[in-house]
């Protein structure tokens, strides 16, 4: 009993192991265009610091220009201005304790982003108004978190805050959907406002107080989608990303068809190295299923020997073996489907941090997966228990 457990339970763990590496990486591969939406929530995204109204008109016009040369148009196009904080939630308090980017391996840091009130109206198409003192939040919740709703006041450092609405969805936030910390959207008033707690949290004691010296941290984002064939997307991203690091300093674009490569040749890596340990494994198994099935066949000889003897016919015996090896063999199977369904949940939050989020297409490749496995599995069991019985019959007469 102690040595058929003991290699029933290696099997089981080495199935597991094939399954999981296998669909995993299959299901990362197969599903890049559902990798590439959740990363990249927009087509292309442009972002710049430091720079002023006109710059901004301009890169609006080098976009226009280049998408209509290279017969792409850009839709859903979003513009607003941040300032882009870390912060500590408290979740008693309310409070939102500024700090640096170094804290980020505190469990209750969130991304902060202040918003102007007219890019906010802009962008959702509103005409909200507010006072100083007052703000609008939007609460993007980690996937791990529930989100935080009916908030009546907040409280920034030493100020605070009146909450004149609690925000069920933004557009803006959408373009930085795949985050993995809390998100907290507050709008304000003015930009006045987010730059003086950027001072608060990036100045240096020796800058002037002027708010122009601060600028600079103000992020203006740009995000749109293109309508066009692929080989036309990814051209006239290519062609932006080389006319905006010529003409603007801090000009930085990323997009879906520029990150396409880089992602297959990553994801293609993992999807090799899967399959390249899963035959491994699968190896392991087969040689100890094999192993497995002779030594026991070799134990298990006289034992038939003297059933026979005793007047139990060869096709009882083969009954009986078929009965007795058909349980055993595949109850690592079943065991490791198992493991494989309660780690499920577990393996798609995996998934969701290398921006797959797609849980059925997961489903469907672990089922054939299985599948697959299942059939060679079942090939692995008529060769060996041939083996067995031949063991068993012919060379015991």
């Amino acid at each position: 009993m102690k040595q058929n457990a003991v290699g029933l339970a290696n099997i089981c763990i080495l199935s597991t192991m094939v399954l999981v590496m296998v669909s995993i990486t299959i299901s990362l591969y197969a599903g890049m265009n559902d990798v590439l939406v959740t990363r990249f929530p927009s087509e292309a995204q442009i972002t710049n610091q430091g720079i002023n109204q006109n710059e901004e008109r301009q890169i609006g016009e080098l976009v226009a220009s280049i998408t209509k040369e290279n017969h792409t148009n850009p839709t859903s196009q979003i513009r607003f201005h941040e300032g882009n904080f870390t912060a500590l939630y408290n979740d008693k308090t309310k409070n939102f304790n500024m700090t640096t980017a170094q804290s980020y391996g505190d469990i209750n840091i969130v991304e902060f982003v202040m918003i102007p009130l007219s890019d906010y109206n802009k962008t959702e198409g509103k005409a909200v108004k507010l006072a100083d003192n007052e703000v609008l939040i939007y609460h993007r919740k980690n996937k791990n978190k529930s989100s935080i709703k009916n908030e009546e006041t907040v409280h920034l450092n030493n100020d605070s805050y009146k909450v004149a609405a609690n925000l069920d969805s933004m557009r803006i936030a959408k373009a930085d959907a795949t985050n993995s910390v809390d998100g907290w959207y507050v709008i304000v008033k003015d930009t006045n406002i987010i730059k003086k707690y950027l001072k608060a949290v990036y100045g240096k004691d020796d800058m002037e107080d002027s708010v122009e010296d601060y600028h600079e941290f103000m992020q203006y984002v740009y995000s749109f989608n293109l309508d066009g064939s692929r080989t036309n997307r990814e051209r006239t991203e290519q062609i932006l990303q080389e006319q905006l690091q010529a003409k603007f300093k801090s000009a930085f674009i990323e997009g879906r068809e520029l990150s396409r490569e880089n992602f297959y040749n990553f994801y293609g890596g993992f999807l090799f190295i899967g399959i390249f340990l899963g035959i491994i494994f699968l190896m392991a198994t087969v040689l100890i299923i094999y192993y497995k099935q002779i030594s026991e066949g070799y134990d298990d000889r006289e034992r038939y020997q003297i059933m026979q003897k005793v007047g139990m016919s060869k096709k009882e015996v083969r009954q009986s073996i078929r009965s007795q090896v058909l349980l055993v063999f595949f109850l690592p199977l079943i065991m490791a489907v198992i493991h494989l369904a309660f780690a499920f949940k577990i393996i798609t939050k995996l998934l969701s941090v290398l921006n797959l989020t797609n849980i059925s297409l997961f489903f469907m490749y672990t089922v054939g997966t299985v599948a697959v496995f299942a059939v060679i599995y079942a090939i692995i069991y008529s060769i060996t228990a041939r083996e067995y019985y031949k063991i068993i019959i012919c060379r015991g007469e």
